[in-house]
C-alpha cells in the first residue's frame, strides 16, 4: 500500500493480494529467459518475453492462444487436428482430435500462463505454459498425447518413456510422428522401441 504524492489517498499496490503466483515451471523458465536477456539483449528486445495470462483457446494438441498471442508448447510436439492413428486393435481413430480434447480437459476453462521462449524454425512462438501448477507440455507427454521434441530439449524424455511403456494416448497403437505427418507420411508406424531404450524412436 502506498500514498499518492500530495494527497492522503491510499493506492493499492499493483501486485496486491489478488495477484496469482507463477507455477514452478514458469519460474524455472523465467530464470532462463532472464539469463538470455543478459547474454543476448538484442534478441530479447526483438521478442515480447512478458508472461501472457488469461483464458486459453485450444487450437490443437500443442497450440493454444492466450491473451491474444498464439503459443506452441515448448519442448513437445503433437498430432495436428487432421491426423489419424491406429489404436491397440489396429482400428483407425482421430488421434489429432483426441489429443486436442486432452489439452482442453487439462485447462478446463481455467486461466493459463505462458512464458515465451522465442520462435522456432517455423516462426511459431514457443512458450512454457501452465494451468495452475500443471506444466501443460509435461502433462500432455505423461498422458501420451504428445511426444518429446528431443532436438530442442531432453527435459520431457523420461515422461515420454513412461507413457510409451504404459501405452497411454498415442502409444496405445501405431502412429505417424507429427513432423512426418506434416510432410505427407500416412503409414502409421510402431514405436515400441527395444526394452526401455527410446533413443532411436524417431
Amino acid at each position: 500500500m502506498t500514498r499518492a504524492a500530495g494527497t492522503g489517498t491510499a493506492l493499492q499496490h499493483p501486485r496486491g493480494r489478488h495477484s496469482r503466483p507463477c507455477s514452478p515451471a514458469i519460474w524455472r523458465h523465467l530464470a532462463a529467459a532472464s539469463l538470455a536477456a543478459l547474454l543476448f539483449p538484442c534478441a530479447v528486445f526483438a521478442t515480447d518475453v512478458s508472461v501472457a495470462r488469461g483464458p486459453a483457446f485450444v487450437v490443437d494438441a500443442t497450440h493454444l492462444e492466450v491473451a491474444g498471442r498464439q503459443f506452441k508448447l515448448y519442448g513437445v510436439d503433437g498430432p495436428d487436428i487432421d491426423e489419424t492413428c491406429d489404436d491397440a486393435q489396429g482400428k483407425e481413430y482421430p488421434c489429432g482430435i483426441d489429443a486436442r480434447t486432452a489439452l482442453a480437459d487439462l485447462i478446463k476453462g481455467g486461466s493459463v500462463s505462458c512464458l515465451p521462449r522465442g520462435p522456432n524454425e517455423n516462426a511459431e512462438l514457443l512458450g512454457v505454459c501452465s494451468s495452475g501448477t500443471t506444466d501443460l507440455a509435461e502433462a500432455m507427454i505423461e498422458a501420451g498425447w504428445a511426444i518429446a521434441d528431443r532436438p530442442r530439449t531432453l527435459y520431457y524424455e523420461k515422461a515420454e518413456e513412461q507413457a510409451r511403456l504404459t501405452k497411454h494416448g498415442l502409444w496405445q497403437g501405431r502412429f505417424v510422428p507429427p513432423g512426418d505427418w506434416r510432410i505427407g507420411e500416412r503409414v502409421p508406424q510402431s514405436h515400441v522401441g527395444k526394452g526401455n531404450n527410446s533413443e532411436k524412436l524417431f
